[in-house]
């Protein structure tokens, strides 16, 4: 009997059992519509042997996009164990654009009886890519109390429980190739990393921001530097050259694609003429000013660099809900070392979550919906409780204030702080 108890409180002590558990709690009952709707891209593939191609619903994500294929590839797996009838049957998207979701089509599936496993299954494979990460950047602290200080964070940080399995968003592949950058990096593989860093570009492009940070965290001469910025941006170019052999459009597409104007979604005018400032830009320049006067180049500024890079995106940008996962895999390993930092980013989260309130009824009871649908589809937004407040704007304008002087005030104070560097391999 006491060695039951012992074991059990041994269990209660690590912090992967509480992670999965929550994981676990919220993975048949929560998912946002992204989720679902790039599942309904791959279900065309799977059920109705239809390939789309730019110009089309969702068609330029399999010529730009590889995590369409692995959403493909999953979905087949699976389905013998989604039911009978096809979980998409219902017009996702009426009026052809791919970010106005049909709410009736929406309702329809939650509505389905075995909703919550089907969305477990959607989800499974983004406990797997986790426990990669986790593994990876885990290993990479020297002392064995800083490697469990990576790990706790990995698994209980609230935005990854969030994003990932309540959000159920796709940004967990990208995050999985950042954390093989990592790790190779801290193993004095550079270009290793470097490659890895281009097929986390490819995955998404906001990885290239780290092309210059790499360069510099590497340290040798500007030779090597150079080479393992080439090697970083190879990835990238081969695979949007590949994909505008397949599609003529699907360049266009991705040079449109909405999200990156957000990096200029900031604009400070001057008074005269038509000139005017970036901040976002400035910031950029800033930060990997300082990261290439560091005085000793090693893995520590690399995951500094890319931190604070982040930070400077979410104050002085727009970004969408799911873009602040990003930050986690180098953020870790900086929390193993210097612990105050979860104080930061826990006022950081309190700040965005605020944030998230600009995208309304999509973004709170909605993502509860397989519970019940009707009750949780007529549940009013936060933003729309707070109204006695003042206009949206207002409410939405003070959150990112908000988030951006404490994202600005974490960035400060990761360029500043110093731990023992990790020497980069020469």
């Amino acid at each position: 009997m006491r060695a039951t108890r012992l074991t059990f409180e041994r269990v209660l002590r690590r912090p992967e059992c509480w992670g999965l558990l929550l994981r676990f709690l919220v993975m048949p009952i929560a998912c946002h519509y992204d989720l679902l709707s790039y599942y309904w891209a791959a279900h065309e593939v799977v059920y109705h042997h239809h390939v789309p191609f730019a110009g089309q619903t969702f068609g330029a994500l399999y010529q730009i996009f590889p995590t369409a294929w692995l959403n493909v590839a999953w979905l087949w797996l699976i389905k013998p164990l989604l039911g009978s009838r096809d979980p998409w049957t219902d017009n996702w998207f009426p009026s052809g654009d791919v970010y106005q979701t049909s709410d009736v089509a929406w309702h329809a599936f939650v509505s389905l009886p075995n909703i919550g496993v089907i969305l477990f299954l959607l989800k499974l494979p983004f406990l797997f890519g986790e426990w990669a990460l986790i593994r990876w950047l885990s290993a990479v602290p020297n002392q064995p109390v800083a490697r469990r200080r990576a790990a706790a964070f990995l698994w209980l940080n609230p935005v990854s429980i969030f994003i990932l399995y309540v959000f159920g968003s796709m940004e967990i592949w990208v995050l999985v190739a950042l954390a093989g950058c990592l790790a190779c990096a801290c193993r004095g593989r550079w270009v290793a990393s470097a490659l890895l860093l281009g097929v986390a570009g490819v995955l998404r492009t906001f990885p290239v921001l780290f092309i210059p940070a790499l360069m510099a965290a590497a340290g040798g001469s500007w030779r090597r530097r150079l080479r393992l910025g080439l090697c970083a941006a190879l990835p990238v170019i081969v695979w949007y050259a590949i994909a505008k052999l397949r599609d003529p459009g699907a360049l266009a597409f991705i040079a449109a694609y909405p999200s990156h104007n957000f990096l200029l979604s900031l604009r400070w005018p001057m008074a005269v003429g038509a000139d005017g400032l970036y901040p976002f830009v400035a910031a950029y320049v800033l930060v990997l000013g300082m990261a290439g006067v560091a005085s000793k180049p090693s893995v520590d500024h690399f995951a500094r660099t890319m931190t604070a890079i982040l930070l400077t995106l979410y104050a002085l940008s727009f970004f969408h809900p799911q873009y602040f996962i990003w930050c986690i895999p180098s953020l870790a390993l900086l929390v193993a070392e210097t612990p105050s930092l979860v104080a930061l980013f826990a006022i950081q989260t309190a700040a965005y979550v605020l944030y998230t309130f600009q995208w309304g009824r999509p973004l709170a009871g909605y993502l509860f919906a397989p519970i019940n649908p009707d009750a949780m589809m007529a549940l009013r937004s936060p933003l729309e409780s707070l109204s006695w407040f003042g206009p949206p704007e207002k409410v939405v304008g003070l959150a990112h204030s908000l988030l951006a002087g404490a994202s600005l005030w974490m960035a400060y104070h990761v360029l500043q702080r110093r731990v023992r560097p990790v020497p980069a391999a020469r």
